[in-house]
């Protein structure tokens, strides 16, 4: 008997939805978990080497320093360097890699409409399209479940497709088997109620 000849899997189909959107939430947490455990250290670091004292008597030696640095050191700071890093963390990714530490574990890859890596002004153009994409009730996301190519308005945007990187397949003996045995397991019910 012939071997069966390697299906090519889904190596360079359109990526659907669903992985998509789980490998967007793996980002999603593993930056907050760094954002998190960044602050965490840092906050750790100002109680045990005391520095808010030490701070404190610079501040009142020089109070023009003081004042100019109690301007950057508040919330809104805070946010936008978390915004920053959030930003720079998806477009450096894209460039670099062409998939994010989410999308790489998934299987996943963003690539030019002509099958290219991103340059970093595309991965940003991308990445600043998310906020186009989630304005609308998330609408820009959920175009990927009636796009041909499976674009979201980000990709459409930036001119990208997101295909799988790897030749993932189903297990069709599992499902033929699987099948069989809801087949046997009717079938004996059947027979058990006359």
């Amino acid at each position: 008997m012939d071997p069966e000849p390697e299906s090519p899997g889904y190596l360079g189909y359109y990526a659907g939805f669903i992985s998509r959107f789980l490998a967007f939430a793996l980002d999603i947490v593993l930056t907050m978990f760094i954002i998190v455990a960044t602050t965490w250290f840092f906050s750790i670091t100002v109680t045990v080497f005391q520095l808010s004292r030490s701070w404190a008597a610079l501040a009142a030696r020089f109070p023009h320093l003081g004042a100019i640095v109690n301007r950057f050191i508040n919330p809104v700071t805070g946010s936008i360097v978390a915004l920053l890093f959030l930003f720079l963390y998806f477009a450096v990714s894209f460039t670099m890699l062409g998939q994010t530490p989410g999308k790489l574990l998934l299987g996943l890859r963003v690539l030019t409409v002509d099958g290219k890596r991103l340059p970093f002004w595309r991965s940003c153009i991308r990445v600043l399209a998310y906020i186009l994409s989630a304005v609308v009730f998330f609408l820009g996301f959920l175009w990927v479940l009636v796009d041909d190519q499976r674009q979201a308005w980000h990709d459409k945007i930036a001119g990208t497709y997101v295909v799988y990187a790897w030749r993932a397949r189903p297990d069709e003996h599992f499902l033929i088997e699987f099948i069989d045995r809801l087949r046997r397991l009717t079938s004996s019910r059947s027979i058990h109620s006359r």
